[in-house]
């Protein structure tokens, strides 16, 4: 068992927001499905995009699992 921090979106008054979870699994691939489950048990909504890359910030905003969002709040975390 690993620990891992996984990074999801969730969408918000027509904005997406980037939260990030730490959990305890196998690989990857368990450890984004306990994710999902937890949030939408937690918050009744859905967990977008999850991945255990972390986001980085560029100089046209920020790059999220092969996508650039080039409106990226940091006081936020509003990708949008």
């Amino acid at each position: 068992m690993r620990q891992y921090t996984v990074y999801f979106i969730v969408k918000k008054d027509r904005h997406g927001y980037l939260n990030q979870m730490e959990v305890t699994a196998n690989n990857q691939t368990e450890a984004i499905a306990s994710v999902r489950k937890a949030v939408k048990e937690s918050t009744g909504r859905n967990a977008f995009g999850a991945t255990c890359k972390a986001p980085k910030r560029v100089p046209s905003g920020m790059e999220f699992n092969g996508m650039i969002y080039t409106r990226y709040s940091d006081l936020f975390h509003t990708l949008w």
